[in-house]
């Protein structure tokens, strides 16, 4: 018979885990708690480590305000903003159904986005243009005034995926000084399919099946900006304004530009070919990469006899670097890793690689911390760690593999750094206050050094020599000498890179389109050109390899030797600084109505002019509000409680003892905090009740999961009642359990597919439960059995990619529990249980073992620890105390595992407790359980949290002849010292 708790109602945890994320931990400065602070239409959330970049957000934030409302529609009064710190990640976002924002604090080292703007001032107006649009003109969502913020969520889905990003990338541009619709490395993803005529079709856009990467970003600006030039800006705002009347997205294109979207953009498709038609008239290298569908072979880290060194990246295969040899068409991976990104590889002319590699974190304050640290490779000692804690990103290595210069970050700006191939140690090389300093470059016999300063509004290429003495650290900002884009209008430019002759080469597009340029004998020109763009190139002795784009991702062509300065005379189609447009071909639209004539100069002055944050006293009257010229004393401490997200009415039905049935209705209610730190620790608050009038019953949960300084407290209380089987006899019971679980990180690392997390675990459950023949009310009915557990253990989680193709995954729990009942005072049960398992395989099969041993020699009819030691979908008592469950399993991993399972139940040992356990005469009292039990089951899984949905049968020859039972339905869930396996 089952003695445990079993309530119906246990539909949360379902939901509690899909809402839980992946966490890791770290050290580093202390956290102080978080913090807020107000401006007229911000409130920013923080900690200490963020207040350098808090203070650029500050003294934009208002000013953006302004900017969006009059452009597009005005955003909430009051939006908060997270900022969040001790994460080397360049990102940010918009949360659609609560309406926040969130920026990490880490600006971009690639020019995607261009450097003509300050990126706290571009992301910002780009994630504040979400809230405004899915806030459109304040209006609510009527079902989110019903049933709470979630329900905003089916309002964003109706709109299609790039028209939310091709809106926020035009107004980013349009807005700000700089944005991707004026960066010439954004123009590559749609320059090349249009001239390689391999478009996506509109309906394919998102799917993500085949390049560019953040193609919702790339055709949802060309859709956003064709409709922004042929019908105004205004357009944009037209479309939200009769989407929310009730039409849906294409008819609301339809009634304000009279096209339906399929018809502009196959237009802006048109335009795009004609605009770019003459650039096909410019001689293209060989391909010498693969061009397989989403492989990207980045620039070379060296140019070797033996092959070329690189990053490749894909949708299949890991980050890793590798050798590729383009005579032999081979490539050859020295290490895969978490590389921080594209140019986070760096080798010299011998066997030296330096990578730049991602850790994250979770076993200290404040919670998840990502770093970024670099790392040696040879083919002696394979990956070695050379520094830590620190976040060090674009390695470059002189070819002589003596010197080693990386990018560090300091707040949201980036300074150059010497770091020591001997212990790691670090000397900072150049620092430019206000400005950052990026992509490196160390001549070939390391006594030069190239690099980009920023300023916010344009990129530099400088060059400076190396210290030869320590006093020489930082080098003086009067030594380094400015050799393209100091001065005049503002070109883009970026990778500058040195040949071995000892000139110097970068990117450019003075010309209007990305050529490579070379400073020589105090001249710079063009020397590389290419119809998509080239933006790195090297001189070898079997010609002329650059770096280009193709609609198959990152390439590497090849042009003679000769070809070196050899380049086009006439200018390509996208001058710089120029509004990347797709209906400005006046002849193809007849319609055009021509954009308003750009800013002046005194316009554009004031437009990048920083605005004083406007800070207010929060204890007083908001209008009473004053500059920040004290800005810690706007601060407050803030507490990320839990808010009303969803509730909702719920009716349910449960079976009874002879057949009889009960109806109930009742309500659930959903709350959540802020996703803190990178979507993790979230506090969540889950509860749910339905009352059954005809039996005067509850069924009823309440589930919480709170962060607790490192740790997660977790806390589940529920009341159930229903029918359950003993013997063949149908008998009623209520219950009422009380659980409450507590895990603390002791180590909790990831890098890469490399993952260890280690956690202590303690437990608490109360349970009462009453059996009885017949249904009784929550009020009435016999006395039951009540009693607690203690649970105290640790949990493991291991998994590790040795190979390229292999992948190798160990868990183990261990628990020992002390279990009391209020009808045998002063009697404490120990029980004990072990759960362990080991797979190893493929990243598409696997073979799995395990084991499950448990020691619970426990009384009858009393309620016993959850446990996870049962076999399939059946559930074992205490008459044997101990068991052990032998599985084997084929493993199809993915996001859901897929698991195909055997299992065998040994039982063993005699009851003590009142229980009259059988004598088998082996030792031990030995002896398997004659059911063999076969089945199948879907695996929800983050780290140490598990949850399974199963169906089992057993296969019985106690008869002499095997036999299948029914199928059985059950679910598995783990949640730190949260265990639950029931039948469904």
């Amino acid at each position: 018979m089952d003695n445990r708790i079993a309530p119906k109602f246990f539909v949360l945890p379902a939901l509690l885990f899909a809402l839980l994320p992946a966490a890791y931990p770290s050290d580093s400065p202390r956290f102080d708690g978080w913090k807020q602070a107000s401006t007229d239409h911000f409130r920013f959330i923080y900690e200490e480590e963020s207040l350098s970049q808090l203070r650029d957000l500050a003294a934009a934030a208002d000013g953006i305000w302004e900017k969006t409302a009059r452009a597009y529609s005005p955003p909430p009064e009051k939006t908060d903003v997270l900022i969040t710190a001790r994460t080397d990640t360049v990102n940010a976002f918009a949360e659609g159904t609560r309406h926040f924002m969130g920026v990490y604090a880490n600006s971009p080292l690639s020019p995607e986005f261009g450097f003509r703007a300050d990126w706290a001032e571009l992301v910002f107006t780009h994630e504040l243009v979400h809230i405004a649009n899915f806030k459109f003109q304040g209006k609510q969502n009527a079902a989110a005034r019903l049933f709470g913020p979630f329900m905003n969520v089916f309002d964003i889905i109706s709109i299609p995926g790039w028209m939310i990003e091709g809106i926020t990338t035009v107004l980013e541009t349009e807005l700000t000084q700089g944005g991707r619709g004026r960066s010439p490395f954004f123009e590559l993803y749609f320059k090349a399919p249009t001239l390689e005529n391999d478009f996506l079709d509109l309906a394919e856009i998102g799917k993500e099946t085949e390049p560019p990467r953040g193609q919702i970003y790339v055709y949802g600006y060309i859709l956003a900006r064709s409709i922004a030039d042929r019908w105004g800006l205004s357009a944009l705002a037209k479309i939200e304004e009769v989407r929310r009347s009730g039409k849906s997205f294409s008819a609301s294109v339809k009634e304000v530009t009279g096209e339906t979207p399929e018809r502009i953009f196959r237009d802006a498709r048109i335009a795009l070919a004609k605009n770019y038609s003459g650039e096909r008239t410019i001689p293209e290298g060989n391909i010498v990469t693969p061009t397989n569908k989403n492989d990207y072979y980045h620039m070379p880290a060296a140019v070797k006899k033996d092959g070329i060194i690189l990053l490749r990246s894909s949708e299949k295969k890991d980050f890793a670097a590798v050798r590729w040899d383009p005579a032999k068409k081979e490539e050859t991976v020295l290490f895969e890793a978490p590389f921080a990104d594209s140019a986070s590889l760096a080798a010299c002319d011998g066997d030296l690689v330096v990578a730049a590699l991602r850790t994250n974190r979770f076993d200290a304050m404040p919670g998840l911390q990502v770093s970024t640290d670099l790392w040696t490779w040879t083919e002696k000692t394979g990956l070695v760690q050379l520094t830590k804690g620190g976040s060090l990103f674009q390695p470059a290595l002189s070819r002589d593999g003596k010197k080693l210069v990386a990018v560090e970050q300091t707040g949201f700006r980036y300074r150059l750094t010497e770091v020591s191939l001997e212990d790691g140690s670090k000397k900072v090389l150049v620092e430019l206050p206000g400005q950052s300093c990026i992509q490196p470059a160390l001549s070939p016999d390391g006594g030069k050094l190239a690099f980009l300063i920023l300023d916010g509004t344009r990129a530099r290429v400088a060059a400076v020599d190396m210290p030869r003495y320590e006093f020489a650290y930082p080098v003086s900002a009067a030594t380094i000498a400015a050799v393209d884009n100091d001065s005049g209008p503002i070109i883009d430019v970026a990778w500058p890179h040195w040949q071995a002759d000892g000139d110097l080469t970068w990117a450019s597009n003075r010309r209007g389109r990305l050529e490579v340029w070379e400073s020589s004998k105090k001249t710079n020109r063009p020397c590389v050109a290419d119809p998509i763009g080239a933006f790195w190139a090297e001189k070898t002795e079997s010609g002329v390899l650059y770096a280009s784009y193709s609609a198959s991702g990152d390439i590497l062509k090849i042009l003679p030797g000769e070809s070196w300065g050899t380049v086009p005379d006439f200018e390509g189609p996208s001058l710089p600084g120029r509004i990347m447009s797709f209906g400005g071909l006046v002849s193809d639209f007849p319609a055009f109505d021509a954009f308003p004539a750009p800013e002046t100069e005194s316009d554009e002055k004031t437009a990048g002019a920083k605005i004083e944050p406007h800070f207010i006293d929060e204890s007083g009257d908001a209008g009473q509000s004053r500059y920040a010229s004290g800005f810690p004393d706007a601060q407050k401490a803030f507490i990320n409680l839990p808010k009303p997200f969803l509730w909702l009415p719920n009716f349910s039905y449960t079976t009874l003892p002879e057949d009889e049935s009960a109806w109930g209705g009742g309500g659930f209610a959903l709350l959540t905090g802020y996703p803190m730190q990178a979507a993790s620790r979230t506090p969540i608050v889950a509860a749910g009740a339905v009352y059954f009038p005809g039996v005067g019953q509850v069924q009823a949960d309440l589930i919480a999961l709170l962060p607790v300084y490192t740790g997660t407290l977790i806390g589940i209380a529920g009341h159930g009642f229903g029918s359950i089987d003993d013997d063949g006899t149908e008998r009623f019971y209520d219950g009422n359990a009380l659980t409450l679980s507590y895990s603390l990180p002791v180590a909790s690392i990831q890098r890469g597919r490399d993952i260890i997390d280690l956690a202590a675990v303690c437990g608490f459950e109360a349970a009462l439960v009453r059996y009885s023949d017949a249904a009784f009310s929550l009020n009435e009915g016999p006395s039951g059995a009540s009693g607690f557990t203690g649970r105290l253990g640790l949990d493991l989680f291991r998994e590790a990619s040795p190979l390229e193709a292999a992948q190798t995954t160990l868990r183990a729990s261990g628990w020992i529990m002390a279990t009391g009942y209020a009808d045998m005072p002063g009697r404490t049960f120990i029980s004990a249980e072990l759960d362990g398992s080991g797979a190893w395989g493929s990243r598409t099969v696997q073979a799995e073992a395990g084991i499950r041993t448990a020691w619970f020699d426990l009384p009858e009819d009393h309620p016993v620890p959850a446990t996870l030691a049962q076999p399939g979908a059946s559930e074992t008592g205490t008459t044997y105390p101990g068991r052990m469950i032998f599985r084997t399993a084929v493993v199809f991993p993915g996001m859901v595992k897929t698991r195909v399972y055997g299992e065998k139940l040994l039982q063993f040992g005699k009851n003590s407790a009142g229980i009259d356990t059988p004598d088998r005469g082996t030792f031990l009292n030995l002896g398997f359980s004659p059911e063999w039990h076969l089945g199948a089951e879907a695996d929800f899984e983050a780290g140490r949290t598990r949850m399974a949905v199963g169906a089992a049968s057993e296969l019985d020859f106690e008869s002499g002849e095997g036999r299948f039972s029914s199928l059985s339905f059950y679910i598995t869930c783990k949640l730190d010292a949260l265990l639950m396996k029931s039948g469904l």
